[in-house]
């Protein structure tokens, strides 16, 4: 397939997202959306672009190129190995697929206003609060009440309703700041701690037929590094009120047999 150079080509932000890069590209380029943008400037309709395009980077290269731009700049995360399934990389820590939404969904609104473009952190399924605004990170139009399209042809707005997303409400969530930038980003070891508990609480969530929302589950895990027993409530409540128990002790007791639940979690209970 032949390549071109757009007449506006945007410069790739260091954290930038590579849906980010190609919504930013359709709309300095005047086009509606992503797709519309690749079957009008290459004049021909069999290039569809899918999320698998934005999650591996040897396909987004070549998305990118055909574009004229001349490499990703390191939008896409890296993977263990080219697969679908693969894990991927963050900080020098392997995450299953599980832990990454698609990209072009997140954001925050704040940011968006701000900056114009869409981090490329959005993606971690965990990051569930902007470290630089502390609010909630949102994956739906607040208008419509849908899923963001990865594809369309503005940051800012919602390509089904044409709501301005940077004018969404968010939640003021400060205390998740602590979590990420003294865990999460603090080191190798504090990553693979915060991962195992995340796995740890979805593996037996799943288990049960139920499931906690990210931040949720976020809420756990911060009580988890500060305060056991305020953990072990939370954790206990949100399984409770999800699951129907007739003997919340006998409940209990069959959790720790099936997942070994951490003493300090226990006890409190």
């Amino acid at each position: 397939m032949d390549s071109i150079n757009l007449p506006v080509k945007p410069i790739p932000r260091d954290d930038e997202s590579a849906a980010s890069l190609l919504i930013r590209s359709a709309e300095a380029n005047g086009h509606e959306s992503v797709h519309r943008l690749f079957t009008l400037v290459l004049d021909r309709e069999d290039k569809f672009i899918n999320h698998g395009d934005l999650h591996d980077q040897t396909r987004f290269d070549g998305l990118i190129k055909l574009l004229g731009f001349n490499s990703s700049h390191e939008l896409v995360y890296p993977k263990l190995i080219s697969t679908n399934f693969s894990d991927v990389i963050i900080n020098d820590v392997q995450y299953p697929q599980s832990f990454f939404r698609k990209d072009g969904i997140a954001y925050c609104p704040d940011c968006i206003r701000e900056y114009g473009y869409l981090r490329k952190i959005w993606r971690f399924i965990p990051y569930t609060v902007c470290h630089i605004h502390q609010k909630e990170i949102i994956t739906i139009c607040k208008k419509c009440n849908r899923e963001t399209n990865a594809f369309r042809g503005s940051i800012n707005y919602c390509k089904r309703c044409d709501a301005e997303l940077p004018s969404s409400p968010s939640v003021d969530a400060s205390k998740f700041r602590f979590l990420f930038e003294n865990h999460i980003f603090k080191s190798q070891d504090g990553a693979d701690r915060y991962k195992n508990l995340w796995l740890f609480i979805e593996k037996f969530t799943r288990e049960l037929n139920t499931s906690l929302t990210p931040y949720e589950t976020n809420e756990i895990l911060y009580e988890m590094y500060c305060d056991h027993s305020k953990a072990a409530n939370l954790l206990a409540s949100s399984i409770y009120t999800k699951v129907r128990v007739k003997n919340p002790h006998d409940f209990l007791d069959w959790l720790n047999l099936q997942f070994s639940l951490p003493k300090s979690l226990i006890d409190p209970l």
